[in-house]
């Protein structure tokens, strides 16, 4: 089996792998099991530079008529590659379309957030380079 482990530090994800390690190895008698980790992606802990960043741009949608842009939970945040630099630049991720069900057989596109998405980072990227 395979599964996704999202963090954000690598404490966090330190003390996840050792208590599934101290899991696995209270097998029962006549049984095995083993577990290994695999990085894909580094975590993107938030910084007061991210949220500068992101201050600017809800800003930047609160300008445009688009309402506020909070910062989302951990839990429902993805993975962007972004986060293999985020811990040398203040930065964003998921600045791009919506939609529902991601990475599943029904995941859908809202097509009009693609408008709005440009939008804000139109105005982002002009305020960020003046």
């Amino acid at each position: 089996m395979e599964g996704d482990l999202r963090y954000l530090t690598y404490e966090q994800r330190d003390r996840a792998h050792a208590k599934m390690k101290a899991i696995v190895a209270q097998n029962l008698p006549g049984t095995s099991a083993s577990i290994s980790f695999r990085d894909a992606y580094p975590p993107m802990s938030p910084t007061a530079g991210n949220l500068a960043v992101l201050k600017v741009y809800s800003q930047a949608s609160q300008d445009a008529g688009l309402g506020e842009i909070p910062a989302l939970p951990p839990g429902q945040r993805g993975a962007g590659d972004i986060q293999f630099v985020a811990p040398l630049l203040d930065s964003l991720d998921g600045l791009g379309a919506t939609g529902n069900g991601a990475h599943s057989p029904d995941e859908d596109l809202e097509i009009a957030s693609i408008e709005r998405a440009t939008i804000r980072t139109a105005i982002l990227l002009y305020r960020l380079t003046r």
